[in-house]
């Protein structure tokens, strides 16, 4: 609600102000559109254009994707990044039953350190911890995806 300009108070049951004006549901629009190019629309376009290549070029095929623990756990105030991260998760666990020859691995990291909220398209204020404090390291997620998909794992969680 937050991205078309109307906030709910506590009990979920009041809003300020009490309906979403046009220029509002013109931004959600907007926004949605954003998040899902990038979230949905960028893995799609990555397995459309890997899957023929990995599966005939490569001896032991495997596709990366790496999401969020949004996607499985929705946090409140990420209702766009979360949804659009879930639909590519089901897109790849779909692809993984039409492509049996190729190992799918995707790994749901939580908040990872860095300012990637600071360019998020769903924007509003930052109503988490510093990532920056208490973020996975970047560095300890690339560790755990490239051992991820040289062990053949199909689903890796990364509370922390």
């Amino acid at each position: 609600m937050a991205v078309a300009g109307v906030e709910a108070d506590a009990s979920g049951t009041s809003f300020t102000p009490s309906q979403a004006s046009l220029e509002g549901i013109q931004r959600a629009v907007d926004v949605s559109s954003a998040a899902t190019r990038g979230n949905y629309t960028g893995p799609l376009v990555a397995a459309v254009t890997f899957i023929p290549l990995l599966t005939t070029s490569s001896p032991s095929p495997s596709i990366l994707l790496v999401s969020s623990l949004g996607a499985v756990i929705p946090p409140p105030t990420r209702t766009l990044y979360c949804s659009t991260k879930a639909a590519s998760l089901l897109l790849y666990q779909a692809l993984s039953i039409e492509h049996p020859a190729i190992a799918f691995t995707s790994v749901l990291p939580s908040t990872v350190e860095g300012d990637f909220r600071a360019s998020a398209v769903d924007s509003g204020p930052v109503r988490e911890k510093d990532p920056n404090k208490h973020g996975l390291k970047r560095d300890d997620v690339a560790r755990r995806c490239i051992e991820a998909v040289d062990e053949g794992e199909r689903t890796v969680f990364m509370p922390r």
